[in-house]
C-alpha cells in the first residue's frame, strides 16, 4: 500500500473551504490535495469503518450547529456532501 487518503478539517474563515481530502504517499512523504468543500467549522471529523463515509461536526454557535455526512469517492478522489442534521444546541464537539 503506497498511498493513504487523509481528511483534514479546519475552522472556516470568511466562507472559505474548510474540509480537505489529501492523498499521502507513504514511500516518499508527499501529500497532494485532491478535493475540498465548504462546511461550517468541521472541528471533529471521523470516518465509518469502510472509509467511504465521513462525518463532520459543524461547531457553530446558535441553531446552525450540526453534523454533516459526506461520501468519499476513493477512485476519483472526491468528496460529496450528503446531508446535514442539526444538533439542537450550539457548538457541538463530537
Amino acid at each position: 500500500m503506497d498511498d493513504l487518503l487523509m481528511v483534514v478539517g479546519s475552522y472556516t474563515v470568511e466562507q472559505g473551504k474548510s474540509l480537505f481530502l489529501y492523498r499521502f504517499c507513504i514511500q516518499n512523504g508527499n501529500c497532494e490535495q485532491l478535493d475540498s468543500c465548504r462546511l461550517n467549522n468541521p472541528s471533529y471529523v471521523a470516518s465509518d469503518t469502510t472509509g467511504r463515509f465521513i462525518y463532520a461536526v459543524n461547531e457553530i454557535k446558535g441553531d446552525a450547529a450540526g453534523l454533516t455526512a459526506l461520501r468519499v469517492d476513493v477512485r476519483k478522489g472526491r468528496l460529496e456532501v450528503l446531508n446535514t442534521v442539526y444538533s439542537g444546541g450550539a457548538s457541538p464537539c463530537y
